[in-house]
């Protein structure tokens, strides 16, 4: 999923794993940046098309902020991608909150040896 928001242009990617953290809410966060709210929904679009044809999966839940689509969340149970303009990511600061997990962040272009990470 990684490559794939990547390719997208998504930017800022970060992956918290929470595997080791107690009361977690899955094993993986990703949390990426998008350009606009256009940029946003394309993002989600494109993943959730990735995943249904790559992975033969959906998401379980999709939650998209108010009116406007500054953020949007994805959960496929083990993972759960955050999707959100530069002004919303700053404001949550989800990377804080668990301090506890290991955080990978990824440059805006992915080399071929992070693409490791990929499930």
């Amino acid at each position: 999923m990684i490559k794939t928001l990547s390719q997208k242009k998504a930017r800022s990617i970060a992956l918290l794993d929470l595997r080791n953290v107690e009361d977690a809410v899955a094993d993986y966060l990703i949390i990426c940046t998008a350009t606009s709210e256009k940029h946003t929904a394309a993002l989600k679009d494109f993943v959730i098309e990735y995943a249904k044809k790559s992975c033969k999966t959906t998401p379980t839940r999709v939650e998209e902020g108010v009116q406007k689509k500054e953020w949007i969340l994805l959960d496929y149970v083990d993972v759960i991608l955050h999707i959100f303009v530069e002004s919303k990511r700053a404001y949550y600061d989800l990377e804080s909150m668990w301090g506890d997990a290991k955080i990978t962040h990824f440059q805006d272009e992915i080399t071929p040896t992070l693409l490791s990470v990929e499930r």
